[in-house]
């Protein structure tokens, strides 16, 4: 078994960004024109993005455990990372201020793909069942937000600890125990804070006929937390063991400008030729 990562960086020229239509491409600065039109507000505009994806290739088959969590020796965790730049080039004069551009609910919008393929290559062939225990969004604290965990339960904890420590037991494993997932928890962006940062929408992909996760993010986020996303989510694979199974998992971000259409985002990954994804063989 073994941790694949396949991690990408382009260069995205934006045309009509923020209508109905945007159109997004991968170019090559060194090759691209830059006449006065792309200065306007309504001309072409441009952005780097980065992408990455990790988790295990080889994952175990097991048995549809009956406690909905299984053995945890047995789930796979995979984890996405998206960022988002401008292009400091002062002498292409391409910067702009995208952010402010960005709607304020859903401003990005990350799925995940999980598309079987059996040894015949037909997908509704396929016999794997992926069980998704959990899906999250993480960061660094302390950040912008005062509303972690942490902050929230400091006094708590202290106490805590502080009625262990008088206590005539060996308290260095539970205090340790305690510390350990109060810094855990703290990685974690909360959906809902005096307000929606994010949430969680499955939903059928119709281009490879099978379920995708996506992740909902409002721009309050970047605000509070950066233009560097990370999500994070746990798995366990169910099925039959006696065909020869692959799945790709692809990851697709998308961008929306126009507040008005929920469904309007602009991505370079909706081509089939720009498709980023690891490999997985559950056995």
């Amino acid at each position: 078994m073994a941790t694949r990562v396949k991690t990408r960086v382009i260069d995205v020229k934006l045309i009509n960004f923020n209508s109905q239509n945007p159109v997004s491409t991968i170019v090559d600065l060194d090759k691209e024109k830059f006449g006065n039109i792309d200065h306007k507000e309504n001309g072409p505009k441009y952005l780097k993005f980065y992408t990455s994806i990790a988790g295990e290739d080889s994952p175990t088959i097991i048995d549809l455990p009956g406690n909905y969590i299984g053995e945890p020796s047995k789930s796979y965790r995979y984890d996405w990372i998206f960022g988002i730049s401008c292009i400091h080039d002062k002498e292409k004069n391409i910067f702009w201020d995208w952010k402010s551009k960005l709607s304020d609910n859903s401003a990005i919008k990350l799925q995940l793909i999980f598309e079987p393929e059996s040894k015949s290559g037909m997908a509704e062939e396929t016999d794997i069942f992926i069980n998704v225990l959990s899906a999250n969004l993480l960061c660094l604290n302390p950040s912008k937000s005062t509303g972690s965990w942490f902050e929230k339960n400091r006094e708590n904890i202290g106490n805590s600890l502080n009625s262990l420590s008088n206590s005539a037991k060996d308290y260095s494993k539970i205090a340790s125990d305690v510390l350990s997932t109060a810094n855990m928890l703290t990685n974690f962006i909360a959906s809902d804070d005096n307000g929606k940062n994010w949430y969680l929408y499955k939903f059928l992909d119709q281009d490879k006929n099978t379920f995708a996760i996506e992740w909902h993010i409002n721009k309050k986020v970047l605000d509070q937390y950066g233009p560097m996303l990370q999500g994070s989510l746990v798995v366990t694979f169910h099925g039959s063991t006696d065909q020869a199974q692959k799945l790709k998992l692809h990851i697709r971000p998308g961008l929306s400008f126009d507040e008005k259409h929920d469904m309007c985002y602009v991505s370079p990954y909706n081509s089939p030729i720009q498709e980023h994804y690891i490999e997985i063989a559950p056995k």
